[in-house]
């Protein structure tokens, strides 16, 4: 071997070398390197556990409602102000002949949603507040009573982040009073009607209802029962279709199919609670409806029909 092959063999073996150092460093490098991804630390682990319960605690998801558009809101999106203080109040005010129609709708026996009585409210052509346990009325500004409150003796509202920005535009809130959008409770002739008596009364009706009575325990006092409707209608002539109600207790049996899917039969209390008829709820709600709506103001209230009811069965 003369000197230049020497000298060139012993180059190749210095850059091997090399290599080797590089890749063992490398391998060294990677060796020290943390792992990826990282574990989480505890204190992070605690900081998103309390951000979560938060989050999911009972004052987050607390709800209240909007006394200008009767929704329902979470109270944390909401605010709460002294009825004085509402930005552009006037814009509430609501035509006399709403005003006239709200107040006439308020029956002597009522009760709203929170079991309390109600009495007819008389015309007050004062500026002093209309009481009802429905809604506040003063200077034509009409307010949902369930979003009211008293504080320290001033009377305070809650107001939902929506109505409060409209108000703030100078915008009448889409659906305030003031808006033609008057959404009170259901009155209490309308209440707790049985599908049967519904199809008794109604103008149109839905064409399935399904009933769950299914309790994992076998049992009617954990039994949960769900109602689900499904409604197709077209555009009909009313009087061409009904002209008398309530229809003939031959006619409901005609129209109302059950049937029961399951291991047993469901006892009576079951059916009791979604299937009973009662007289005196149809005639209430036959009067009410002919008072105060338009689709039955030319529907004659057959007594015989009603006589051929049962009491509460």
């Amino acid at each position: 071997m003369n000197e230049t092959e020497e000298q060139a063999s012993c180059d190749g073996d210095s850059m091997v070398g090399l290599t080797q150092n590089g890749n063992a460093t490398k391998k060294k490098k990677c060796s020290i390197s943390p792992p990826w991804p990282e574990a989480i630390s505890r204190g992070l682990k605690e900081t998103c556990l309390q951000q979560f319960l938060q989050q999911k605690s009972m004052s987050a998801l607390a709800e209240t409602t909007c006394s200008v558009c009767n929704v329902r809101t979470a109270v944390k999106k909401s605010k709460k102000i002294p009825v004085s203080k509402i930005p552009n109040a006037h814009l509430l005010k609501v035509p006399d002949e709403l005003k006239d129609l709200i107040i006439s709708t308020q029956s002597p026996t009522a009760q709203n949603s929170s079991g309390i009585n109600i009495h007819t409210a008389e015309h007050d052509q004062s500026s002093s507040p209309l009481n009802s346990p429905y809604f506040y009325c003063k200077n034509r500004i009409i307010l949902y009573a369930n979003g009211l409150s008293q504080q320290n003796r001033v009377s305070m509202c809650t107001v939902c982040q929506k109505c409060y920005d409209d108000l703030s535009k100078k915008h009448i809130p889409k659906f305030s009073p003031a808006n033609n959008m008057w959404l009170g409770d259901v009155p209490t002739e309308l209440q707790g009607l049985t599908i049967p008596e519904k199809k008794l009364i109604s103008v149109y009706r839905h064409n399935r209802c399904v009933i769950k009575l299914h309790s994992p325990f076998h049992s009617t006092t954990t039994a949960q029962s769900a109602i689900k409707g499904n409604c197709i209608t077209f555009l009909q002539n009313i009087p061409n279709i009904v002209n008398s109600l309530p229809l003939r207790l031959d006619d409901l049996c005609e129209t109302l199919k059950v049937i029961f899917v399951g291991a047993r039969p469901p006892e009576r209390i079951q059916l009791k609670n979604v299937l009973t008829v009662r007289k005196k709820k149809i005639i209430q709600a036959l009067y009410w409806l002919k008072k105060h709506n338009l689709l039955y103001q030319n529907v004659d209230i057959n007594l015989e029909n009603i006589a051929q009811l049962p009491e509460d069965d």
